[in-house]
């Protein structure tokens, strides 16, 4: 396990790396990890895996679902503003069927109003690859991974 963590540390520059059993488990750990308050909201889009929506309510959070573009399935910021409250300590941003977040206007919104904003990588359904790995990824340092 040790030569796996350097590997992936090496692959990816990351000084910390924790390998977890399940994609749950490495969402309730970061949540917990990223030190926002128990009971607090944390934004999720209404279209994504059930398991992201189970590992919020496991950390001990609640979730509320945020409506999607039909474009691209994902969430985007006005719909984001609809459901934000002062509750709400983070957002889950998922890339999914091939399609990215728009992570720069998320960002934006997460540090205007002081919410950690957490990147939910799916695998790739082409090539089984999380997108991290592919060509043209770049690595960014302002939120949080979970592949």
């Amino acid at each position: 396990m040790k030569s796996f963590e350097a590997e992936l540390q090496d692959l990816t520059n990351r000084e910390f790396i924790l390998p977890t059993h399940s994609g749950s488990a490495a969402i309730v750990i970061a949540l917990i990890a990223s030190g926002i308050p128990a009971g607090s909201e944390v934004i999720m889009p209404s279209v994504c895996c059930p398991a992201v929506l189970f590992a919020i309510n496991l950390a001990g959070f609640h979730a509320i679902l945020a409506d999607v573009c039909t474009e691209d399935f994902c969430m985007d910021v006005n719909n984001i503003k609809d459901v934000t409250s002062e509750k709400t300590k983070a957002i889950i941003a998922v890339h999914i069927y091939g399609q990215a977040a728009d992570l720069d206007a998320l960002l934006k919104f997460c540090q205007q109003h002081d919410i950690f904003l957490m990147r939910l990588d799916e695998l790739d359904e082409e090539d089984g690859f999380p997108e991290h790995f592919s060509e043209g990824w770049k690595r960014r340092d302002d939120h949080w991974t979970v592949t």
